[in-house]
């Protein structure tokens, strides 16, 4: 085993990427019988950015554009039921 391997994992969202080290860590460690250590470099973020401030940054994220998704729904719902009340009543303006 050499101590230079270099893994890159890609996937859509950062905690599935996480997932997806610490699942083959795991399988190397145990095929191999012995700890295994890891440098995690983040690329995209181009800071020395700890993996839990990550996490966490992009946990707020999605949880910012769930609520925009959660009003978004409630207003076009509000707007689609105003509509076809109007139109079924008559649809005439005043």
């Amino acid at each position: 085993v050499a101590e230079d391997w270099v893994v890159s994992i890609h996937g859509k969202r950062f905690i599935n990427r996480v997932y997806a080290m610490t699942v083959l860590l795991n399988s190397i460690g145990q095929e191999l019988d012995a700890p295994v250590s890891v440098d995690l470099l983040i690329y995209q973020n181009g800071n020395d950015e700890t993996l839990h401030r990550a996490l966490e940054r992009e946990s707020k994220k999605e949880r910012v554009i769930g609520a925009i998704k959660w009003g978004s729904t409630i207003i076009v719902s509000v707007v689609m039921g105003a509509l076809f009340q109007w139109l079924f009543s008559g649809g005439m303006l005043p």
